[in-house]
């Protein structure tokens, strides 16, 4: 049987698609370093249509443009309810929506750097371990379901450890709702959240999940030594920036690692900027 999604010790069958050999060969090279997973390459849409078809895979690093058939085409082909659990990989930012409406766990920029790399690999193999779970994991998410919204680090509660003892726990996990499947996101995950009116958007890669919470009750729970607040209407992780940009016409902005630019105000620029210093 299937362990837990941070448990399971069945390797991930995986599949680098790329018609560029020297990305293709290299992504794959860094992908076959982790001892979980079985890579496989192939250098063509139709190509890879036909191993998604044949064989079971369960996790895919698609490239976008590829001749005559591209990612978005082999997703068609194969069909979205059959493919695996996708990345896609590009060097170009402007699909990263239509990724999103695909499915996508997540969307690589080229030159692919290994921290992000990791990251994207350790999310796919918690979306592989849930898929594996099957009818297990209903349950699991059933037990969710019961749960507060917004679940406290019990260790930091009882140690008292986090910025200081006397504060409430930071915030570990947030429980999401999609129609009648419940489920949880680890904050570690997520790489910048944004308002949206009464809700809040948690972004990890190209997609978001929606709570109904506002940003200042997600602020005061968040551990402030990864999560920062950079403009009225965003929160990034500290991990997850790259540089801080300035735009002229004293504008600035966070670039993210995958690309994304966030706005930032100029006067949580230090505040930022103190937060990345501690990480050095």
């Amino acid at each position: 049987m299937a362990e837990a999604p941070d448990g399971y010790r069945e390797r991930l069958r995986t599949l680098v698609v790329d018609d560029e050999k020297l990305a293709r060969v290299g992504l794959g090279a860094m992908l076959a370093a982790d001892p979980e997973l079985i890579v496989e390459e192939c250098a063509s849409g139709p190509e890879a249509i036909r191993l998604l078809r044949d064989m079971p895979i369960d996790l895919v690093f698609l490239d976008v443009q590829m001749p005559k058939v591209s990612g978005f085409d082999v997703i068609a082909a194969v069909g979205s309810d059959h493919m695996p659990v996708v990345v896609f990989t590009t060097a170009y930012s402007e699909y990263a929506i239509q990724a999103f409406e695909a499915c996508a766990l997540d969307y690589l920029l080229k030159p692919i750097r290994e921290p992000r790399l990791a990251q994207a690999v350790a999310r796919a193999k918690k979306a592989v371990g849930l898929r594996r779970l099957g009818p297990v994991s209903q349950r699991v998410i059933s037990l969710m379901a019961r749960q507060p919204a917004l679940q406290p680090t019990a260790a930091a509660s009882a140690c008292g450890t986090g910025p200081h003892a006397d504060e409430p726990s930071s915030l570990r996990r947030v429980l999401l709702r999609s129609g009648a499947r419940s489920y949880y996101l680890d904050v570690e995950d997520i790489d910048w959240i944004e308002s949206d009116a009464y809700y809040a958007r948690l972004w990890t890669g190209v997609r978001f999940h929606l709570v109904r919470q506002s940003l200042r009750q997600l602020e005061v729970r968040l551990d402030r030594r990864l999560f920062v607040r950079v403009h009225r209407t965003a929160i990034v992780n500290v991990t997850q920036v790259r540089e801080i940009r300035s735009l002229g016409l004293a504008r600035y902005a966070v670039v993210l690692h995958d690309g994304r630019q966030v706005a930032l105000s100029r006067e949580r620029r230090r505040m930022l900027h103190v937060a990345l210093a501690a990480r050095r």
